[in-house]
């Protein structure tokens, strides 16, 4: 009994996981920032996509206030691979705390 349930707990986490990769064609997660100075962040993230694929990506800078002090919005190439991680500098206006990824999308064409 036991193992017949933990089987259909397996089966409904890989449905539920297929169903949002089909459903999201472009996947994203941060993966950390760091403050250059007081006029660059550097932010990593990673995107999940299909081979081939290209996305448009944008990223944002945050004061202590949480203002939006620096934004940019990055290109990922396509490439042979699912995931790519990706490494971008925002340019600021003033001393950001925090730096993120913002969202994505499939690129246009």
């Amino acid at each position: 009994m036991a193992v017949a349930a933990a089987c259909a707990v397996a089966v409904a986490v890989v449905a539920w996981v297929v169903v949002g990769v089909l459903r999201d064609p472009v996947q994203w997660q941060d993966l950390g920032y760091d403050v250059v100075d007081a006029a660059t962040v550097q932010v990593r993230f990673a995107v999940t996509m299909e081979p081939g694929a290209r996305a448009v990506c944008q990223v944002r800078a945050l004061n202590e206030a949480f203002t939006e002090v620096g934004f940019r919005t990055v290109e990922v190439s396509a490439v042979a691979e699912r995931t790519q991680r990706v490494t971008v500098q925002v340019r600021t206006t003033a001393l950001a705390v925090t730096g993120s990824l913002q969202g994505c999308r499939l690129a246009d064409g």
